[in-house]
């Protein structure tokens, strides 16, 4: 996999000052942990409802609006109802329930809650007699597909060894249900996009736990296949933590450089920072604040990701703790990650934030920290509508250049001058000085080189490469031109 090692040198389309909003802040204190959070602004997590008889709270599975402040309690847990772990755009849950029938065999089903709050009960995938424990909905998109994965629950608290398998699947039948990876595969999951691509995290399973090795990011495509996104990264490490509609995954990644050695950390502390995957091209880029340690939680399709950093770190140098920071960046752009603490307004509560855990299609964000009542979570909401990278053209590619030519082909490279083109389009026409030029391919952004293997012998072409998004095309930086040998 390539790298994209110098994000300063790309932009979105023409050069654009830095313009992160300002942040009103209200706190969530009916909120204990937040496991998702939707583009409608509902919460889905955990918080604090009345309960009878000796407590007057209980920490349970709730729903919250912050749109209106409402707070639903959705029970559940073992044994005892659905556990829900996802939600999507419409509003629907996706969860799982484990109950006991009477020969004493454990049986798991499939649930989606939908707005109204009816269930609607689906198959689960076949499971073998090593898979003892529940199903956990890592993910659910507006189509109804579900990322899906066995789980005992500790899989969710670190990557750990365990019977974990994944599937990709919408429940129509136990069937339907597409396993990801190659058998044995041990599966971490953390969420699935418009497309029924899912995120997370994997390894071999004879592999996990051994010298040397570690869970890489993985993205699971829907008919089961994975991509290896930490490809030729550094470390031995990475993980994916969530994907956008766009192909953008985020999460971080093990530099392969250690602190100095201390009591805690024999062998020096891991440097891990902050990273982006494009999972079409496929390509990386380190998205890390530069001198810390640093993760990202969440993307959405404007390209905004949220994270959080602390520490001071070089290799070889004494790890020094500070707290953390909730951070903000944006993909598609050559903006540095900010402090989200320096982007609020009227912060009565005197919040400082330690972590942001979610963003949705709204710019709003969901973090956790600390005010003047206590620890906790606090909802974001920008005052004025966030820059959308995505709504200007991006600039052309610079410096297409033609090499390695044939008979038949030639490779075309270029270097990428924009973050937010989403295609790219390679065009051709025959001939020393033709203008009817026509696509040939159309390629994911932040793709950097193309073979082009449909030539002819003995004869002259040119070539153009366009970038493009949702806004339209760029004109073309430079033309190259080459002749096929005989």
């Amino acid at each position: 996999m390539a790298v994209v090692a110098c994000m300063a040198a790309l932009g979105a389309g023409p050069a654009q000052a830095q313009s992160y909003p300002i942040y009103t802040v209200t706190s969530l204190p009916a909120l204990s942990s937040v496991t998702a959070f939707n583009d409608s602004g509902l919460i889905l997590g955990r918080g604090f409802v009345p309960c009878s008889g000796v407590c007057t709270l209980s920490d349970s599975a709730v729903l919250y609006d912050t749109r209106n402040g409402v707070l639903t309690s959705l029970g559940g847990g073992f044994g005892a109802g659905a556990q829900f772990d996802a939600i999507n755009a419409k509003g629907q849950l996706a969860g799982s329930t484990t109950t006991m029938d009477g020969s004493g065999a454990w049986i798991r089903r499939v649930v989606i809650r939908q707005p109204d709050g009816t269930l609607t009960t689906l198959a689960a995938p076949p499971l073998s007699a090593t898979q003892t424990s529940g199903l956990r909905a890592r993910g659910l998109n507006v189509a109804g597909q579900i990322a899906l994965q066995h789980s005992d629950g500790l899989d969710a608290l670190a990557p750990v060894c365990g019977n974990y398998q994944g599937w990709i699947g919408n429940g129509a039948s136990s069937a339907g249900w597409l396993p990801l990876g190659p058998a044995g595969t041990v599966m971490h999951l953390s969420g699935i996009n418009a497309s029924g691509m899912g995120v997370g995290s994997s390894v071999p399973a004879a592999q996990c736990g051994g010298a040397g090795s570690g869970f890489r990011a993985t993205a699971a495509q829907p008919n089961g296949a994975l991509i290896n996104l930490h490809g030729n990264m550094p470390g031995s490490f990475s993980r994916g933590n969530a994907i956008n509609d766009l192909g953008y995954a985020v999460g971080d990644y093990d530099t392969g450089a250690r602190t100095a050695p201390d009591a805690y950390n024999p062998q020096g502390m891991p440097i891990v920072r902050a990273v982006v995957w494009n999972t079409g091209a496929p390509v990386w880029f380190d998205l890390g604040a530069a001198g810390t340690l640093s993760r990202l939680n969440a993307v959405n399709n404007r390209g905004e990701v949220v994270g959080s950093a602390n520490g001071s770190v070089a290799a070889g140098q004494p790890y020094v703790s500070t707290p953390a920071r909730a951070m903000l960046g944006n993909l598609a752009t050559n903006w540095p990650m900010v402090d989200l603490n320096t982007l609020l307004a009227q912060n009565t509560d005197g919040w400082v934030l330690n972590e942001a855990v979610a963003i949705n299609a709204g710019g709003q964000i969901v973090a956790r920290g600390a005010s003047a009542t206590g620890s906790g979570y606090a909802l974001l909401t920008p005052v004025t509508a966030p820059f959308d990278p995505y709504a200007t053209v991006p600039s052309a590619p610079a410096a297409l250049a033609a090499s390695q030519v044939t008979g038949a082909s030639a490779l075309l490279t270029w270097n990428n001058t924009a973050r937010n083109a989403t295609r790219l389009l390679v065009q051709r026409c025959k001939g020393n000085s033709c203008t009817g030029f026509v696509t040939i391919a159309t390629l994911p952004g932040d793709t950097a080189r193309f073979a082009d293997t449909t030539l002819a012998r003995r004869t002259t072409y040119r070539w153009r490469v366009l970038a493009g998004n949702a806004k339209g095309l760029s004109a073309p930086r430079n033309v190259v031109t080459a002749t096929t040998l005989r």
